[in-house]
């Protein structure tokens, strides 16, 4: 049995907590944020924003993974609000677990569109 590690939980305690099914219609567009596109962009239409309000001179990896709320809120929003090239939103953004333990699903919108 592993140790207790602060922000550290076993599998299963995970695992039978998952109690939700997320309906994704196909095709849909999740945002990658570990794209050079996609950071890129950050900084072109928040980069000055963030600099100013919390001391963040370039968005990166780091800084989406961060523990920053209001760097990592700020982003989010403004990815919500975004429209794609195929003039729909973007499902959400995938995104690797900070603790480890596999993907997470971050949708930018509920089931229903709002």
């Amino acid at each position: 049995m592993q140790a207790a590690v602060p922000g550290w939980l076993p599998p299963n305690w995970r695992d039978g907590r998952l109690i939700y099914a997320l309906p994704i219609n196909t095709p849909t567009r999740w945002i990658d944020l570990t794209a050079a596109e996609s950071i890129a962009s950050l900084n072109r239409h928040l980069g000055q924003q963030l600099d100013e309000a919390d001391g963040i001179p370039a968005i990166t990896l780091a800084t989406l993974a961060g523990e920053d709320r209001e760097a990592t809120t700020a982003i989010a929003e403004w990815l919500r609000e975004q429209v794609l090239d195929d003039g729909n939103y973007a499902a959400g953004v995938p995104a690797h677990s900070k603790y480890g333990g596999g993907m997470g699903w971050g949708p930018t919108r509920t089931v229903g569109g709002g």
